[in-house]
């Protein structure tokens, strides 16, 4: 009955800001329309979320396990893991129009080899949930670029937010004891390259 009454208003010619029957039917319609796109795409990007940070974390323990117990090259195993996931986003590309191709090169260059290059190397260096919680860092670092672009000052619980990872981060490479580091120097640094290749990854789109 819904849809028989949906095709029966739309069939009519209504003035979109008209106050008569048809016309508040016509925009009730658009409006249920648009609010079932608009939470559809709500679900999407929520699975899309959960789903990827499940992938991302299996895929750094994957990792570590091959550093460790396997003769595996941090270069080899990124190559691997790009072509792979290149061809993929390659055909997803292509099979839409699209004349960014300038921007998917920065994007390449600065995003995905900085993140994969760095957080490979982190896992390697440290472990593999020591790298997360670094690449992690990149929420500050998006926070701090869309502070400056905006010209506006951090909100209170976004403030909080960068003093908390903060903080963790000093524990997690200190132990608590400032005087001597919990990781390696070189894994601490290419794991803050890992997160500033992440930022990019979700800034330069």
């Amino acid at each position: 009955m819904a849809a028989e009454a949906t095709e029966t208003v739309e069939e009519k010619s209504v003035n979109r800001f008209g106050v008569d029957a048809a016309s508040r039917a016509w925009r009730r319609i658009r409006r249920s329309r648009s609010n079932a796109e608009r939470d559809r795409r709500a679900v999407t990007g929520v699975l899309a979320t959960l789903f990827g940070g499940i992938f991302w974390g299996f895929s750094g323990t994957c990792a570590s396990f091959l550093f460790e117990n396997y003769t595996v090259d941090t270069i080899w195993l990124m190559c691997a893991r790009q072509i792979v996931s290149g061809l993929i986003f390659l055909i997803v590309i292509l099979s839409r129009r699209t004349d960014r191709g300038n921007l998917l090169v920065v994007f390449a260059a600065l995003g995905v080899l900085l993140n994969q290059y760095g957080y490979l190397m982190a896992v390697r260096l440290t472990n593999a949930g020591t790298a997360t919680v670094l690449q992690c860092l990149q929420l500050v670092m998006i926070m701090v670029y869309s502070c400056l672009r905006s010209r506006r000052a951090p909100r209170r619980r976004e403030f909080a937010g960068v003093v908390l990872a903060l903080a963790g981060t000093y524990l997690l490479a200190t132990g608590g004891n400032p005087s001597n580091l919990a990781i390696p120097l070189e894994g601490l640094t290419i794991g803050l390259v890992s997160a500033v290749g992440a930022a990019c990854m979700s800034i330069i789109p």
